[in-house]
Formats: C-alpha cells, structure tokens, sequence
C-alpha cells in the first residue's frame, strides 16, 4: 500500500511538471491535428468543392479580419506573463482587462457590420449567405476572444493541462459535428464552426485562471498598442513567407503543382504540431523569467530540454515517415503519388523549423527589429535557394521544401547570432 502511495505521489509531482505538460499539451495537438485531419476527408467526401468553396469565402473574410487586432492582443500575450513574472499582479490584470475590452470591441464591430449582411440576405432569401456572415462574426469572436484573451490567460504548468483539454474538447467537438455536414451540406458546415466555438468558450471561460471585467484604459490600450504594433507588423512578413511559396509553385508549376502541393503542407502541418507545443510553453515560460531578471542566455536554455524531448520524437518519426509515406499516398491518394519525394523531404523540414521556436525570444525581450532582419535573412535565403536548384535541375515539387530548409537554417543561425551576442543582458539592462 505504502509502494503504491509512492508512485501516486511521484505521478501527482511529475503531472505538475513542465516535461509533463509539453508532453501532454504535444499530445492533445496531435490528437486534435488528427481528428481535423480525419473530418476534413469526410467533409471532402460528403460537400461538392464548389459548396465547400463558397463556405471558405465567408472564413477567408473572417481570416483577414484578424489583422485589424493591431497587435494589442499580441502584446498581451507578452506582458500578461512577464508582469506576472515580475510579481505585477495587478498591473497584469489592468492588460488582462483592456485586452479583454479590445477583444470585445472588435467582436462586437464585426457583429455589428455582419448583421446587415444577415439582414440584407434574409430578405432576399438568400439563406446560404445569412448564415455565412453569421459565421464571419462567430469566427471572429473565436479569434479575437477565446483564442487571443482567453487562452492567453492559461500560463502556469496547471493552466496549460486545462488548456490541452479544452482543445482536445474543441477538435472532439469538431469532429463528431461532422454529422452535421452529411445531413444538410453547407448548413452543416456553419452549424460545425457554432458548435466547435461553443464548447471552447464554455471551457475556456468557465476555467479561466484570471477573473477580471473588461475597461478601457486609454494608458494600458496604449502601451499594448505599442508594445503590440512592431509585433504586428513583423508577424505580418512572418505570414507572407507561405503565401509566397504557394504564389511561386503556381508560377512555375501551375495548378497542378499547386494541389500536389497540398499534401507536403499537410505533412509539414502534422509536424509543425510538436513544435507549437514546445512554442505555447517556451513562449510565456521565457516572458515569467525575463521578468525575473534572468539573462538572454537563461531565457535561451529553458528551450534546450523540451527541444531535445521533441528531437528524440521526430528522430523516430523521420524514418518511419521517410520509408511508409509514399506507399500511404500510393495507397490511399494515388493522385498525388507525384508528391511523395516532395512529402519526403517536408519532413526534414518539420524538424529544422521546430528550432525556429527561438524566434519567440524576439517578443519577449522587445526587440522586434532583429526579429525582423531575421525573417528576412530567411526569405531571402529561400528565394535564392529555390532559384540555385531551379537553375541546376528545372521544376521539381522536391525543390519547394528543399529551399524552404535553407530558409529556415538562415532563420535559425540568425536566432544564435541574436543570443550569443546578447547573452549576459537583462530585462534592466537590455533598454
């Protein structure tokens, strides 16, 4: 009995570790990528491209929407954790608070504007296109609120188990909602996006760690605007880099490369899973001991070990995917059997750009500029990559993923110049 007691106790204590909760917080994304991996195929199955086409339209308006957050949210995934960090625990309320309003703000505008399109369609009968502007403000809520406030409140080792849970919940939701889309198509659709939304904001605000009510705080909106905007703007280059991928396969592959395409991007996906949840813990980890005072360095080491837990993950995941991949794709999408070599070497890239998660230590001490310079490098070492194997072999879909490596060793080295050279400052020290 007393034996048992022991590995209980030992089990409770390992639960509350940061080992524990990359591990589970990787095994709900890859449990969440999973189930929206395995719906989309039904979708796909039960929806005409066109009906799924003119639902996308109304979600791509929503995607860009979130641009106009102007980086307040974004902000405040920084300073919520680091003020904590600092032992502000009021003052990370007071941003908790005007994030909170911002949030609400623009969830409401879009509310607002969305409801006339709702209106306007109504009447004229158009029921497709009422419920796809409904579905515009409901994906905008899920953005603005649940996913840049709420989840943001979730940062100690406790906070991040609840966090995986309630994604988890939200894919699970997502996933048997699919029966929705059997029934009555594009309907079904919308009905899915309302469910999903649904169980993730009763989850997410029913545990959230902090209780504060909304205010607008023209100071605090401000520093957040501040503090926010470079963040924004960088973040805004970070997206156009796979834009830019699937601009130049379909210059020089046309449509057809375009679609083979598809399936590397699933497989980099599928791996960028481990890697975001090495990010979602690093990132506020790094933010609690800048505000500590600890050093550039420090804030770099606290990466090593859920890097080498990760590394060890993809070590046996690369050959097995290396080997089994094409003769999945020859079986199951014989389609796009001209992908596989592509697939291939999208896995090398998955485990190049998991060190890319070092790219948050930009965020946390401020400094957006070297961040900046260091996409850049990225991108342009891409670009001529590309163009030095375009020149030496012509058009081939391994070629796209294999410059992409390049622009993520470029991206990485800049990452290692940025802390070695900055490895002894502190949050005082570095001004």
């Amino acid at each position: 009995m007393g034996h048992l007691s022991s590995v209980l106790g030992k089990l409770n204590r390992f639960r509350e570790t940061s080992n524990f909760m990359i591990l589970f917080l990787s095994f709900s994304n890859i449990l969440s990528n999973g189930m929206n991996i395995v719906s989309g195929l039904f979708v796909a199955r039960w929806v005409l491209p066109e009906t799924l086409g003119a639902f996308n339209t109304f979600t791509l308006i929503a995607g860009y929407l979130v641009y106009v957050q102007l980086g307040v949210n974004m902000s405040f995934g920084r300073e919520f954790p680091l003020n904590i960090g600092k032992g502000n625990k009021l003052l990370a309320n007071q941003y908790a608070a005007g994030s909170q309003f911002w949030a609400l703000l623009l969830s409401g505008t879009v509310a607002f504007f969305s409801l006339f399109g709702i209106i306007f369609h109504l009447l004229k009968g158009n029921y497709e296109a009422s419920l796809g502007f409904l579905i515009i403000a409901v994906s905008s809520f899920e953005s603005f609120y649940i996913t840049q406030y709420l989840k943001v409140l979730y940062r100690s080792n406790r906070d991040f188990n609840k966090l995986s849970i309630i994604n988890i919940c939200g894919a699970f939701a997502m996933f048997i909602s699919v029966v929705f889309v059997y029934y009555w198509g594009f309907y079904g659709l919308c009905l899915r996006v309302l469910f999903g939304a649904l169980i993730q904001f009763w989850l997410a605000y029913k545990w959230r760690p902090t209780r504060v009510k909304p205010s607008f705080d023209k100071a605090v909106l401000k520093h957040l605007l501040m503090v926010g905007g470079p963040m924004f703007l960088v973040s805004t280059v970070i997206t156009l880099w796979p834009l830019l991928q699937r601009t130049i396969t379909l210059q020089f592959g046309g449509t057809t490369y375009l679609g083979l395409f598809a399936i590397p991007a699933v497989v980099f996906s599928s791996m960028a899973t481990l890697s975001s949840a090495v990010s979602s813990v690093i990132y506020p980890t790094m933010s609690l001991a800048w505000g500590n005072g600890e050093t550039v360095k420090q804030l770099f080491q606290k990466s090593l070990r859920p890097l080498a837990i990760n590394s060890i993950i993809f070590a046996v995941a690369i050959p097995v995917g290396w080997f089994f991949l094409p003769q999945l794709i020859e079986v199951a999408m014989p389609n796009y059997s001209a992908a596989a070599e592509a697939s291939k070497w999208m896995l090398i890239v998955g485990f190049v750009s998991s060190f890319n998660v070092w790219i948050d230590i930009y965020n946390v001490v401020n400094r957006q500029f070297f961040k900046l310079t260091a996409v850049c490098c990225g991108i342009i070492a891409w670009y001529i990559a590309f163009f030095i194997l375009y020149n030496a072999g012509g058009f081939k879909l391994e070629i796209l993923p294999q410059s992409v490596l390049f622009g993520y060793l470029a991206l990485i080295i800049c990452h290692l110049i940025f802390v070695y050279r900055h490895s002894g400052y502190t949050i005082d020290s570095l001004k």
